[in-house]
C-alpha cells in the first residue's frame, strides 16, 4: 500500500481552491504567481506530467510554458503534487 504525503496532498487542495471563483469587478488584479516543477494530475485516467503552474490571484493563468508571463513569485514545488 503506498502512503500519501500531506504536502503534496495541501497543494492540492490549494489548487483546486485557486481554480474556483475569480476577482471581483474592479478590484485590482494580483500578481502572477509561478508553481515550477510540480507532478501535475489532471483528475482523469492520463499519467501525471512534471510542469509549471501559474496562478494570478485566485485563479490558475495557465499550466505548462508562460508565454510571455512574467512572474512576480516563483515557489519550486519540484517533488509535489499539484
Amino acid at each position: 500500500m503506498r502512503t500519501i504525503s500531506v504536502v503534496p496532498v495541501a497543494w492540492a487542495a490549494l489548487l483546486l481552491l485557486a481554480a474556483c471563483g475569480g476577482p471581483e469587478p474592479g478590484k485590482p488584479v494580483a500578481p502572477v504567481t509561478l508553481l515550477k516543477g510540480g507532478t501535475v494530475y489532471s483528475g482523469e485516467d492520463a499519467e501525471p506530467v512534471v510542469t509549471d503552474v501559474w496562478l494570478q490571484g485566485d485563479r490558475i493563468v495557465g499550466v505548462g510554458a508562460g508565454n510571455g508571463i512574467e512572474a512576480n513569485r516563483v515557489i519550486d514545488v519540484s517533488g509535489l503534487a499539484v
